[in-house]
């Protein structure tokens, strides 16, 4: 009897496994193409959730893993096109604006939505926010002036200098400022050579890059929603999804990872 009662529970377990495994084996397969580069610095914010209805296989251009759809990604698109060696049935790409992009489903860029989150996120927060841009770019002029006057404002023209990041660091710190928006970091990495303990909101691509400072969040591609669009057959031009990923809450990256 006892041994009976001790098979229920694996029989359950097998059961269970049998079923993940065909969940898993069944699940639309998407094939998300990358450069080199691009795959250093975007891996660690890949979606790959085993409750997910789809499965990722990375790819390296100008490796194409066969799969149901494709994801292309800015970099390996434009290699892609130089090379007419383009998948374009159940295909899909992000951060190009061309207007004769050869893909089922174009995720158009919105700079202004995509930094709209991080003007919410530090609006939340008890700690005085600034925006570091650079004043001599349209773009991220226009960008700056759609936040609340909340935010201080420091500028630079073209790329920050040594000197310049220095003078910024004493304005900074005269007027408490504890959170940082930086729209370009390669721009302004004078800034971010040394841990002054801003609380950083930075472009997803640099999560990886500055390994000195600590990335307190970042704004970027929502991959869970594209693949998920790509899956249910969406095609045409769309706005692209963004999201807020906060790395102060370790419990809730976890937990995004998942699902």
């Amino acid at each position: 009897m006892k041994k009976q009662l001790l098979l229920i529970p694996l029989i359950i377990i097998l059961i269970f496994a049998i079923f993940a495994s065909i969940y898993h084996f069944t699940r639309p397969s998407i094939s998300l193409i990358l450069s080199q580069e691009e795959d250093l610095l975007l891996s660690s914010s890949i979606p790959s959730g085993i409750f997910n209805p789809y499965r990722v296989k990375k790819s390296i251009y100008p490796e194409v893993k066969k799969a149901s759809y494709y994801l292309y990604s800015p970099v390996a698109a434009s290699l892609a096109i130089r090379d007419e060696s383009v998948i374009s049935d159940s295909s899909g790409v992000w951060g190009l604006e061309d207007e004769t992009l050869p893909f089922s489903l174009i995720f158009r860029p919105e700079s202004e939505k995509l930094w709209s989150l991080s003007y919410k996120k530090s609006g939340e927060t008890p700690l005085l926010s600034a925006i570091i841009y650079d004043s001599s770019s349209p773009e991220e002029s226009h960008l700056a002036s759609l936040a609340d006057s909340s935010f201080l404002r420091f500028t630079y023209d073209g790329t920050l200098s040594r000197v310049g990041a220095e003078v910024i660091k004493s304005d900074l710190e005269r007027n408490g400022v504890s959170s940082l928006i930086i729209y370009s970091p390669y721009k302004a990495i004078e800034l971010l050579y040394e841990d002054e303990g801003y609380t950083l909101t930075l472009p997803l691509l640099y999560k990886e890059v500055f390994n000195n400072v600590k990335v307190s969040s970042t704004v970027g591609e929502d991959f869970n929603a594209m693949f998920k669009a790509l899956v249910k057959g969406e095609s045409g031009k769309v706005e692209t999804p963004y999201k807020l990923t906060n790395f102060d809450n370790s419990i809730k990256v976890i937990f995004n990872k998942l699902f």
